[in-house]
């Protein structure tokens, strides 16, 4: 269960910082993919220790992305609905290109890290990692003031910026953590299924989004 839970819930994630923020992020079942492949095609002939290393360089390649996005949303004035929907078949094309069918690998001793037990056999390594992510980037935005900018952007925009929050900051910032989550989501999906797909991310755009609603996120923010 805390595998197959560990993507849709970092997916999740992603989507409620954003939404959070006022916006919204439907390229992030294309992100995950890529960070699935890039993972995948990457960490094939890597031992453990080069495979964390890469893992690093592929979420902060998942922040970059979720930088074009918010670049794109903020500079160009466009809903979010638009362009993160065209940048989603973007960063899909980018996945076919890097791995054009399922395939790959990693080393067992980091797919351990997804499927396995660690500190005790009834406690799965999956649900240790989502806890740690999950705490490793919400703890900060709830107690920073860089967090407190992001729900003020979402809750209205004219009153943040009245108070002084730089707005159009707050937004990218808030598709910068997406972006993390969803590549932190994509890695896991190279954990728990040993290989990598192009493919592999579509469905968790709309379910995560799903859950965020569920999760009692309100769609306008704040």
């Amino acid at each position: 269960l805390a595998m197959a839970a560990l993507p849709l819930a970092l997916a999740a994630a992603a989507q409620a910082v954003v939404v959070i923020s006022g916006g919204i992020e439907l390229s992030i079942g294309s992100v995950m993919a890529v960070a699935n492949v890039l993972a995948a095609s990457t960490m094939r002939d890597a031992n453990f220790g080069e495979s964390l290393l890469l893992a690093v360089a592929i979420l902060a390649a998942g922040g970059a992305i979720g930088v074009v996005n918010g670049l794109l949303v903020v500079v160009s004035r466009v809903p979010d609905v638009i362009v993160t929907l065209t940048s989603g078949f973007i960063w899909g094309g980018v996945a076919l290109l890097i791995l054009e069918k399922p395939g790959g690998g990693a080393p067992p001793e980091f797919l351990d890290l997804g499927t396995g037990t660690l500190v005790t056999e009834w406690l799965s390594n999956s649900l240790v990692l989502l806890v740690v992510a999950l705490c490793a980037v919400w703890i900060p935005v709830r107690r920073s003031k860089t967090g407190l900018r992001i729900y003020a952007s979402g809750s209205d925009q004219v009153a943040a910026f009245r108070s002084g929050v730089n707005v159009e900051l707050a937004r990218v910032v808030a598709y910068v953590i997406g972006g993390l989550f969803s590549a932190i989501g994509g890695v896991g999906l190279t954990m728990t299924t040993g290989i990598g797909s192009p493919r592999a991310g579509v469905l968790y755009t709309l379910s995560g989004l799903a859950a965020v609603v569920i999760g009692g996120v309100s769609l306008t923010g704040g």
